[in-house]
């Protein structure tokens, strides 16, 4: 009876003991070996960097020439003689057109035979107060000497005259104050030129720059002498110029809608196709 209780209870035993002995076992394998520690498997990729604000702005510009200038007279006559022509290209100093000059070139005739007058007074004078004794008094020395003085302060006045007369001239020709090509000429011989009005315009157009029409002062103060900018014309389609900002106007101008400032931008080739009045639009890119 004994041994049938027993049995039961011994095999209970035997299996708690084979457990604690394998978990021990399992423990001590786990403890020296720890088991690897998982990796991640996902891929960083880069934060995408946001593109640059575009600072460039637009306005509208047109062709101008490096150099220009509308001629007038400074005195008012009628014109004898033109002797240039539109499109023709001349030298600095060039003579471009002649007023009649009869009446100042008898002017200057008047005032050179004055002139030749009055030397020869001062030589006579000269001579007479040479031809005072030694033993003249005091007074005849002062009269010859007076007459010498006299003499010479008719010359000085008749060269002055003959100066003005020259000047007078020499203002009834118009001539070329820088080299380039005449543009246009607003009167034909004959006709009455007017002092101060423009009759003749001269251009250099070896050289073409972009000036703004619309450029607003609060665009203006962004804008550098040097800053990039680039260049599309309607008249050259598909075609973009690249140049810099040349110069900067200094005084603005109102055009009723607010206060606009001229900007001058130089293109960095130089292109024969392009023509005084062009439009064009010009994108310009500040650097600060």
């Amino acid at each position: 009876m004994v041994r049938r209780l027993l049995h039961p209870l011994g095999v209970a035993l035997l299996v708690v003991v084979a457990l604690g002995v394998g978990f021990v076992v399992g423990a001590a394998s786990f403890a020296g070996e720890p088991l690897p520690t998982p990796r991640a498997t996902s891929t960083l990729r880069p934060t995408p960097r946001p593109s640059p604000t575009d600072t460039a702005f637009r306005a509208s510009a047109v062709v101008v020439p490096s150099r220009s200038a509308g001629l007038s007279m400074p005195v008012t006559g009628r014109v004898a003689g033109i002797f240039v022509e539109p499109e023709q290209n001349v030298r600095a100093n060039q003579l471009l057109l002649r007023l009649d000059t009869s009446a100042r070139r008898a002017a200057v005739n008047v005032a050179g035979a004055d002139v030749r007058r009055a030397e020869a007074a001062v030589e006579l004078a000269l001579a007479q107060l040479e031809l005072v004794p030694e033993d003249a008094t005091p007074a005849q020395r002062e009269s010859a000497q007076a007459d010498l003085r006299l003499a010479e302060a008719e010359l000085a006045v008749a060269q002055s005259a003959l100066e003005e007369a020259e000047v007078a001239l020499q203002q009834a020709e118009l001539r070329a104050p820088f080299a380039g090509t005449i543009v246009a000429i607003d009167l034909d011989e004959g006709e009455q030129a007017l002092a101060g009005q423009p009759i003749v315009t001269l251009a250099d157009t070896s050289a073409w720059l972009f000036e703004t029409t619309d450029l607003s002062e609060l665009q203006v103060v962004r804008v550098s002498v040097g800053d990039r900018a680039t260049i599309s014309l309607d008249a050259l389609p598909g075609v973009e110029l690249s140049g810099s900002v040349a110069r900067i106007q200094v005084r603005g101008s109102s055009d009723g809608a607010g206060v606009r400032f001229d900007v001058l931008i130089r293109p960095d080739e130089h292109r024969t196709d392009l023509r005084w009045g062009m439009h064009a639009i010009v994108r310009i890119r500040p650097a600060g």
